[in-house]
């Protein structure tokens, strides 16, 4: 998103690619390509003025969308929905999924059972 922000223009072409971006092949390439492109994407908002926000940018095949709602709604509301979806395939696959805005179950119990005893 920082990257079409900058650009100022969302397309699905080749050319939309963020720089610098290639998919991982390992495990261990994961974590560090994170890192990278997370701290790239942070240098790019922080160069933003507030003014920036009110500004319109072409977003994919749809109307010209403020910064603001870019920002909040396709960055903020967007990962909402990504950690549901996390905590959904990390309990489909047996495993306790981290409390997210609060305990979750296994740590609510928990609770529960200190409070008991």
């Amino acid at each position: 998103m920082s990257s079409g922000i900058e650009a100022g223009r969302f397309a699905m072409d080749a050319n939309a690619k963020p720089p610098n971006i290639e998919r991982p092949r390992t495990v261990e390439g994961l974590a560090p390509g994170y890192e990278r492109i997370h701290t790239e994407a942070v240098e790019r908002i922080r160069k933003l003025k507030p003014e920036d926000l009110d500004r319109s940018v072409p977003f994919f095949m749809g109307p010209p969308l403020p910064i603001r709602e870019i920002l909040w709604n396709m960055i903020i509301s967007h990962g909402i929905h990504h950690r549901g979806q996390l905590t959904l395939m990390c309990r489909l696959a047996g495993g306790h999924a981290p409390g997210l805005y609060g305990p979750n179950r296994e740590e609510t119990a928990a609770m529960r059972a200190g409070a008991r005893a």
